[in-house]
C-alpha cells in the first residue's frame, strides 16, 4: 500500500519584519487541507549554518494569551522568550485567513 503524497507547501509572501525583539524575515505559506487552504507563518532571524541545527519554536495562536494577555495562560510569555533568541518560529494559523496578505503588507514598510 502506497502512502498518499504530502500536500504541496507554497511560499506566498516574504518580507523584512522589524519587531521590538529584533529584525526578522517573515514568510507566508499555504498548503491544501481537504477543500480548504491552511496557512502558516515562519519568522527567521539570522542565517542558518550548515551542520548546526537551528533553534525552532512551533507556536499555535492563542487569542486569549497572545492578544488579550490573559493571566491564565503563558502562551504570550513563551512566545516573547522565543523571540529574544536567534531562531525560527513556525506559527500555525489554521483556518485564519489573510496570512499571505498580512505578510505581503509588510513589504510596504
Amino acid at each position: 500500500m502506497s502512502k498518499s503524497p504530502l500536500p504541496k507547501l507554497t511560499k506566498v509572501a516574504e518580507a523584512d519584519f522589524p519587531t521590538e525583539f529584533g529584525i526578522f524575515r517573515i514568510f507566508g505559506f499555504e498548503a491544501p487541507a481537504g477543500n480548504e487552504m491552511e496557512e502558516a507563518v515562519v519568522l527567521k532571524m539570522g542565517e542558518f549554518t550548515e551542520g548546526v541545527p537551528p533553534l525552532v519554536r512551533i507556536h499555535s495562536q492563542c487569542l486569549t494569551g497572545d492578544v488579550f494577555h490573559s493571566l491564565r495562560c503563558d502562551c504570550r510569555a513563551q512566545l516573547e522568550i522565543a523571540l529574544t533568541k536567534s531562531l525560527s518560529i513556525l506559527s500555525q494559523t489554521g483556518s485564519f485567513s489573510g496570512t499571505g496578505a498580512s505578510v505581503k503588507y509588510q513589504k510596504d514598510f
